[in-house]
C-alpha cells in the first residue's frame, strides 16, 4: 500500500530530471523561383498587310528589327536572371 502513494509523491519530483527539450523539426520549404513578370509578356505581333510603296517596306522593316530587339532583349534578361539563381 505504501509503495504506490510512494511513486506518486515521487513522480512530480522525477520529472525534473529532464534536462532535454525535445528538438523541434521544421518542415523544409521549397521554393519556387518565377522569371520576372518583364521577362515573360509576349513578343510584339507580326503585322501583315499589304506593302503599296516603299514607305511601307521601311516602315514594316523598322517595325519587325525594334520587334525582334524586344524578343532578343526578353531572352538575354532571362538567361542572365536563370544565371543569377544557380
Amino acid at each position: 500500500m505504501c509503495g504506490p502513494i510512494w511513486l506518486a509523491g515521487c513522480l512530480p519530483i522525477l520529472t525534473g530530471c529532464l534536462t532535454d527539450k525535445p528538438a523541434v523539426v521544421t518542415a523544409p520549404q521549397v521554393i519556387r523561383e518565377q522569371v520576372p513578370a518583364a521577362l515573360t509578356r509576349p513578343c510584339p505581333p507580326r503585322r501583315r498587310g499589304k506593302l503599296a510603296t516603299t514607305a511601307d517596306i521601311v516602315n514594316r522593316l523598322t517595325y519587325t528589327e525594334a520587334a525582334l530587339n524586344t524578343c532578343t532583349a526578353q531572352v538575354q534578361g532571362i538567361r542572365e536572371w536563370s544565371e543569377g539563381q544557380k
